[in-house]
C-alpha cells in the first residue's frame, strides 16, 4: 500500500474505542520520502485541532532543537504510536486511560504504525517518551525497565519488525522537559543527541562514503537489539 492510500484508509479506521471519541485521525506532520522518522506517543488536543504531530508547545521545543542542528521538518516525519487522541489525553496503560483493558487499541495503533514504517522505510528512529518506547520497541510486553532512564540515549534494533530500521534512538519526550522536570537540563541533551545522531546516520548513508573495504562508513554505536519476548537483549557494536 503506498503512503497516501494508507493515510486515507487510516482515517477511516473504526477498529478501536477511539474513533468514538476522536475529532480526527492524526496520521503524521513532516515529509514521507524521507529517511527519519520521529514517533511520540499520542496525538495531543493541539495537534487534533490542527491534525499535524507535535504542532503544540512540545513541538515548538523540538523544533527548536530540530532548528539548532540544522534539521528542517521536511527532513523528516513524525507521527505517534496513537493516530487518535485517547480521552483525556491518556495513553494506554495510564491510570486515566478509559480504554487501557481494550487490547484493540494497542493492536490498532502497532498495526498502523508497522505500515506506516513499511511505507516510509526509514533507516533510523527517534522515539519520545516512555509511551513510544514501551509500544514501539517492546510491542507493550511488561519486559521494559521500569525506569526510563534506563532506556534512554541508547540505541536498538528491531530486526524481526523493522529489518530495514538500523538506527532507532529513545529518548524524552519535549513535553517532559516542558514540565520543568529535574534534570531538565541532561533531558534536553538527550533529546539533542538523540536526533544529532539519527540526522548523521541518515547523512551519511546519502553521502555513500565508502571507506577502504568498501562499506559505507557511518558512525560505530552499540546497538541493543530487542527480539521475542523470552530472548534476552545483545548489545553489539554495529557499523552498517
Amino acid at each position: 500500500m503506498d503512503y497516501t492510500t494508507l493515510m486515507m484508509t487510516c482515517r477511516r479506521c473504526d477498529e478501536c474505542p477511539l474513533h468514538e471519541t476522536r475529532k480526527r485521525v492524526v496520521f503524521h506532520r513532516g515529509n514521507s520520502d524521507t529517511d527519519v522518522m520521529y514517533i511520540g506517543g499520542a496525538p495531543t488536543e493541539e495537534d487534533e485541532q490542527n491534525g499535524e504531530c507535535f504542532s503544540g508547545k512540545d513541538g515548538q521545543l523540538l523544533q527548536r532543537a530540530m532548528d539548532s542542528l540544522g534539521i528542517e521538518t521536511g527532513d523528516v516525519l513524525m507521527t505517534n504510536i496513537l493516530k487518535c487522541r485517547p480521552p483525556g489525553g491518556a495513553f494506554p496503560g495510564d491510570k486515566k486511560s478509559k480504554f487501557e483493558a481494550d487490547p484493540t487499541a494497542g493492536h490498532c495503533s502497532r498495526t498502523w504504525l508497522d505500515e506506516q514504517v513499511e511505507a516510509v522505510s526509514p533507516k533510523a528512529m527517534v522515539l519520545f517518551g516512555p509511551a513510544a518506547a514501551q509500544w514501539a520497541l517492546y510491542r507493550g510486553r511488561d519486559d521494559m525497565p521500569k525506569r526510563f532512564g534506563d532506556v534512554v540515549s541508547r540505541c536498538y534494533q528491531r530486526k524481526d519488525l523493522w529489518p530495514g530500521v538500523k538506527r532507532i534512538y529513545v529518548t524524552w519526550h519535549p513535553s517532559h522537559l516542558l514540565r520543568g522536570a529535574p534534570g531538565v537540563n541532561n533531558q534536553l541533551d538527550s533529546v539533542m543527541g538523540a536526533i544529532s545522531k539519527a540526522k548523521d546516520y541518515a547523512d551519511a548513508l546519502r553521502a555513500n562514503k565508502k571507506g577502504p573495504t568498501g562499506k559505507t562508513i557511518v558512525p560505530k554505536q552499540v546497538v541493543t537489539v530487542i527480539t521475542k519476548p523470552s530472548a534476552p537483549m545483545i548489545g553489539s557494536s554495529c557499523d552498517q
